[in-house]
């Protein structure tokens, strides 16, 4: 699939669209959404009708408002643009944050640009009793929670969506959205898709301060090490809840067993991983990862390392 772009639209919150812009693009890397704050001359209660026929030309845009739909509908969704209302989330209906409510909504739209219907054919595949679904055709904002607790894309929808040609790496984007909003209702740690943790020994300071550090902060990403946490957990623990809360994870191979083990706990939970190796250094690298990709590095070129990494990799960050 192409890498395409999709437009956040903010009729109302900056902060809100912004903090909404920022998840997207660090739960995937198939799609850039991009943010717009636009002051939209629209009415206290929106007439869909008149909304679908003044934006019918747009490709690929989202509209987020705290208005009230005239028909009390909680969102419509048409191939090739959506208008979401927020209404009286916060006083009524929150927690779940408002934001959780957004991406759930979000997925759908989405789920309909993949597949290009229209809502009438959403409609007519979509489940009549609520199951937790994202293709539930939900009548209260009750079952709407109902299916963000679920974080569920049935297997019946899943083949209907295909019978459409919605691909697999699209599918996997959705399910993307769902998981993070499902993790909202446990325990699960959430993470943070700007978050990097650095994995390296910690006599390397002048590495990860001088260079690391100042870089990453650079390019809007939040770094941590564990040694640099300040709690009441064990050198262990940090360990294991950075590389659980982070979604980058940072590599610098040594001779030290327990850069090994980190590494080893990332790859178990797919992070995605940049590893480096200092050149000219005599240390073997263990057997069993001999054929993963690494960089060589030196203090003179690990700054533009690591940025041309994540600015190739991971650019609908920036």
């Amino acid at each position: 699939m192409d890498k395409i772009d999709i437009k956040l639209i903010n009729c109302d919150d900056k902060l809100l669209i912004n903090e909404l812009g920022d998840i997207l693009n660090g739960l995937q890397n198939l799609i850039k959404f991009n943010v717009y704050n636009i002051n939209l001359e629209i009415e206290d209660i929106i007439s869909w009708e008149e909304f679908k026929i003044t934006h019918q030309k747009d490709n690929y845009s989202i509209y987020i408002t705290k208005n009230k739909l005239d028909d009390n509908w909680f969102s419509h969704n048409e191939k090739n643009f959506a208008l979401i209302s927020y209404f009286d989330w916060d006083e009524l209906y929150a927690p779940p944050h408002v934001v959780d409510y957004l991406l759930y909504q979000i997925s759908l739209a989405i789920t309909i640009f993949f597949s290009s219907i229209n809502e009438r054919t959403l409609i007519d595949i979509s489940h009549t009793s609520a199951i937790g679904c994202l293709m539930d055709a939900c009548s209260s904002k009750d079952e709407i929670i109902y299916g963000m607790k679920s974080g569920l894309l049935c297997q019946k929808c899943i083949s209907c969506l295909r019978e459409y040609r919605i691909q697999d790496n699209q599918l996997n984007i959705i399910k993307n959205i769902l998981n993070y909003v499902r993790n909202a209702f446990t325990n699960a740690q959430k993470v943070n898709y700007k978050g990097v943790f650095i994995v390296m020994k910690f006599d390397n300071n002048k590495i990860y301060e001088k260079i690391i550090e100042p870089t990453l902060t650079r390019l809007g990403l939040k770094c941590s090490r564990a040694d640099k946490e300040y709690n009441d957990n064990t050198i262990y623990q940090n360990v294991i809840d950075c590389i659980n809360s982070n979604r980058f994870v940072v590599v610098l191979l040594s001779n030290n067993k327990n850069v090994y083990f980190e590494y080893g706990y990332a790859i178990a939970l797919k992070k995605d991983i940049l590893v480096l190796k200092k050149k000219n250094v005599k240390e073997k690298v263990a057997s069993d990862i001999n054929n993963h990709i690494f960089y060589e590095y030196d203090e003179s070129n690990l700054s533009e390392l690591v940025e041309s990494f994540f600015r190739k990799k991971y650019s609908n960050l920036f």
